[in-house]
């Protein structure tokens, strides 16, 4: 085997069968896979959830197509599989890697596009320092006048149980919800992520809805049925509609202000900025912050969706949104970047920087009126992000070619 069995997973539990699913609905398309909510047969009963079924490109055509459908199986388990917290079709994933690895090798691809290799970008939970996170609790305190609890003097640091099991989205989940529920007064936000219980490969045994898509890998969620864009193009379509042929300037300005209150929740997104500073703290770059990717629960919680593009500081960036890079030359820890060049030659790196300023941009964006903006984003076609998403990875493959 190429590909050793913990590699799949981060201490997660191995499924033999899945649970059952109904009540399917198509959500949409993008750039990795189709979307879909249904319903999950769950221990406490049946449950909404969001199904993610990545797109499996067949290795034929050009030498790029070839290229793009062979790269695809090791990039989808490196950045999906280590969020959830149990895997299914085990053998199946490592037969579908390891037949990719060996035809990628005989085009002349070596060990770059090796799940072990690609999973270097990846962040692995068990590597991580906690040293960060404990630093911005003791930093929560101070910056609100408060007395650092002996817990967290010194050289403490705040750990999970060495037999932790799960995945990486509830790790950092259990890490943010003890601060949260431990010291309320700090308003740590109880989680970052939606839950995710599942990702696998989808085989043969398989009944119901996923029996139409045998051979691609899916990673379920649980089900958020609002984003920040959804927020903001539907508050942009009231505004425009209720707004429309007034040349009053006070009446306008009292329409933006009614579109601010009612669609987009700045108090609750300010929980989105500490997300990102905890995940920072960790050294982790969520990398593609964008109101798509910010949920709203059915309760009025906050989450963070689509945490696949996640890399650690300092890897290769190879998904970004170019309207919420930074669009001037800036000086990061010594050095003068221009990150929207860097990203169209390929050669963008994480911060967590970048992070804290798309979020800054997002909600200037809302509060200024920038539903336009959203809502012209939102018009690309699916087929245009899978092309982009199939151009930058086979550039990043070619690249391989040529060292």
């Amino acid at each position: 085997m190429l590909y050793p069995n913990r590699k799949l997973g981060l201490r997660v539990e191995l499924l033999d069968k899945l649970p059952n699913f109904s009540s399917w609905h198509r959500l949409g398309i993008g750039g990795e896979g189709e979307v879909f909510a249904s319903s999950c047969n769950s221990p406490n009963g049946w449950k909404d959830v969001a199904v993610k079924i990545f797109h499996q490109p067949k290795p034929t055509g050009s030498f790029e197509e070839q290229l793009f459908a062979l790269t695809t199986p090791a990039m989808i388990v490196a950045t999906n599989a280590r969020w959830a917290n149990k895997i299914y079709g085990r053998n199946a994933l490592l037969e579908l890697l390891n037949t990719a690895q060996e035809q990628l090798e005989n085009m002349g691809i070596g060990s770059d596009y090796q799940l072990e290799s690609l999973q270097r970008s990846y962040v692995d939970f068990r590597k991580i320092n906690l040293s960060g996170f404990t630093t911005l609790v003791r930093h929560s305190f101070e910056e609100r006048g408060l007395p650092i609890p002996e817990e967290l003097q010194g050289s403490r640091l705040l750990t999970l149980p060495n037999d932790y099991q799960g995945g990486l989205a509830s790790y950092i989940n259990t890490l943010v919800g003890y601060v949260a529920n431990r010291w309320p007064v700090l308003g740590f936000p109880c989680r970052v992520f939606p839950k995710i219980p599942f990702f696998g490969i989808i085989d043969d045994k398989v009944s119901g809805p996923l029996s139409d898509f045998i051979g691609r890998m899916f990673l379920v969620m649980d089900f958020v049925p609002n984003s920040l864009q959804k927020l903001l193009l539907k508050g942009y379509e009231d505004h425009m509609n209720r707004y429309r042929g007034v040349e009053d300037q006070a009446t306008i300005l009292r329409g933006i202000a009614y579109y601010v209150s009612q669609h987009c929740p700045i108090t609750k997104l300010q929980n989105v900025k500490t997300m990102l500073k905890v995940l920072g703290s960790l050294d982790i770059c969520f990398a593609d912050l964008k109101p798509e990717n910010i949920g709203l629960t059915s309760s009025g919680e906050i989450v963070l969706l689509d945490s696949g593009s996640s890399i650690i500081k300092g890897a290769r960036q190879d998904f970004a949104t170019v309207d919420y890079l930074p669009n001037e030359e800036t000086l990061l820890e010594g050095r003068l970047r221009n990150f929207r060049e860097e990203y169209a030659k390929g050669e963008l790196t994480g911060h967590p920087w970048l992070d804290l300023k798309a979020f800054d941009t997002i909600v200037t964006d809302a509060v200024m009126g920038g539903a336009m903006a959203t809502f012209e984003a939102s018009k690309r076609a699916a087929s245009e992000k899978i092309s982009e998403r199939q151009s930058r990875l086979t550039a990043r493959a070619l690249k391989a070619v040529h060292k």
